[in-house]
């Protein structure tokens, strides 16, 4: 389980990103699978109140890749706009699968959090999985009611405009959250060790520091020399 935290827009609170799995038992889940097969033009489907709704022109293409049963949510061949997933009231965690069904480049994960029409979060995630993969996203540690995403080429910012690819799947919310994973005893210790024999090494390859004699000394020294 991957996590990195990232601060909030306008003095909210942070966001947790999380880039593993971090919740279990959901209490709703939204896995499209009652999307019509093949290419079609069902731009909105609702599952257990989570409701996705594509913002842009596209078709959508239910059974080309999925992370978990028979159906995801692709826009077919890439369109010109993003996703949009509301979830009929505020909530603070939601945790989905997420690809792309860009076939090479370097597509990155564009999101924001909105919370009554604010922004209250915002972010790339680099490295999203190119066509067939997915990957386990999601976010906690604010409250929001609104979560727009889309997969552009590259970690650029979110552009309502731009051209994206997202495959999406397997929407969860309500779970329970897993605490974040601690490293046992003996980790601890190979790390302190590791850590200790890093820093004897710097040591020594660091040479010493060339001692100057005092001022007195050398004076000493010099008349000493005129005397001879």
């Amino acid at each position: 389980m991957g996590l990195a935290a990232v601060m909030a827009v306008s003095g909210a609170d942070a966001v947790t990103v999380h880039t593993g799995q971090f919740m279990v038992a959901p209490e709703r889940f939204n896995g499209f699978e009652a999307l019509p097969p093949g290419v079609s033009d069902a731009l909105a489907y609702t599952e257990m109140g989570i409701s996705v709704a594509y913002e842009g022109r596209a078709r959508l293409w239910s059974d080309s890749q999925a992370a978990e049963g028979l159906r995801s949510w692709y826009p077919n061949g890439g369109a010109f706009g993003f996703t949009r997933v509301t979830f009929g009231g505020a909530i603070d965690a939601v945790q989905f699968a997420a690809g792309s069904g860009w076939p090479s480049g370097s597509p990155a994960l564009q999101w924001q959090l909105l919370l009554g029409g604010a922004l209250v979060g915002e972010g790339v995630i680099e490295g999203l999985s190119i066509f067939t993969g997915f990957g386990t996203f999601g976010f906690s540690g604010t409250w929001f009611d609104e979560m727009r995403l889309q997969a552009l080429d590259g970690p650029r910012a979110f552009n309502p405009g731009g051209f994206d690819g997202l495959t999406l799947d397997s929407i969860a919310v309500g779970g329970r959250i897993l605490p974040p994973v601690i490293p046992e005893p003996a980790t601890w210790a190979m790390l302190i060790a590791g850590f200790g024999l890093v820093g004897a090494v710097v040591r020594r390859r660091t040479p010493p520091a060339p001692v100057r004699a005092p001022a007195r000394q050398a004076r000493r020294t010099r008349s000493s020399r005129s005397r001879t």
